[in-house]
Formats: C-alpha cells, sequence, structure tokens
C-alpha cells in the first residue's frame, strides 16, 4: 500500500506543487494589498495635515506679532484716529471728495479749454506723442 501512495505522489509531479506554490503567493499578495493601500492612504493624509499644520503655525505667528502691536500705545491711537476716533480738545476735520456736479464741471471746464487752445504745431504733438512734451 505504501508503495501504492508512493507511486501516486511521484506521478503528480511537479505541475500540482506549482500550482499550489502560485495559489500560496496570490493569496499572500492578495492579503498584503488592503494593509499597503491603507498605508500609502494614511502617507497622503500625514502630508496633507503637515500642510495644514505649516498653515496654522503661520497663522499663529502672524496673531502673535497682532498681539504685540496691539501692546503698543502708537498703533492703538493710529487705529482709533482711522477709525474717526479723537483726542479730548481735538477737533476732527473730514474731508469730503467731491461732489458729482463739481467733477462734472471741472470736465466740462477743461474741456472748454482744449477747445480753446490753439492746435499744437506737428512738433508739439510728436513730443507728446513720445511722452516728453
Amino acid at each position: 500500500m505504501t508503495t501504492l501512495l508512493r507511486t501516486t505522489r511521484l506521478r503528480l509531479g511537479v505541475g500540482p506543487q506549482i500550482v499550489a506554490v502560485v495559489l500560496m503567493l496570490g493569496l499572500a499578495g492578495a492579503m498584503a494589498i488592503e494593509p499597503t493601500r491603507r498605508l500609502i492612504e494614511q502617507r497622503d493624509r500625514i502630508a496633507l495635515m503637515s500642510q495644514d499644520l505649516v498653515a496654522l503655525d503661520d497663522a499663529n505667528l502672524a496673531l502673535e506679532r497682532r498681539i504685540t502691536r496691539l501692546g503698543d500705545r502708537d498703533f492703538l491711537e493710529q487705529k482709533a484716529r482711522e477709525m474717526g476716533l479723537v483726542r479730548r480738545g481735538e477737533k476732527l476735520y473730514v474731508v469730503l471728495p467731491p461732489s458729482r456736479k463739481v467733477l462734472q464741471r471741472r470736465a466740462l471746464q477743461a474741456e472748454r479749454k482744449r477747445s480753446h487752445e490753439e492746435p499744437a504745431s506737428w512738433l508739439e504733438q510728436a513730443l507728446h506723442f513720445i511722452g516728453v512734451g
């Protein structure tokens, strides 16, 4: 009986062993795919978080500088004046831009002035064209 088993084993040959090895390697490879995919995802996530950390560090540094500036009395006074605040005893003067009517009137006067001028000579026009005159 043992001789029969030995001959049966010998008859199977190398082919089934190769198939078994290939199946084992395929199974091992399939089992390694998911952990490898997770590792790659984690590396990408770490890279993104590192970028976020750098951005947050920059923002923190800017906020710390602002806190330092807010402790400076000159800076606070400058910001208060930009908001329109004045000290006691000071007068606030607000300079308003000219109204549309005033701007239109100025443009009309300039147009009239240009139309009454003598036409420029060709030399003056050439100098004006090149930006010298």
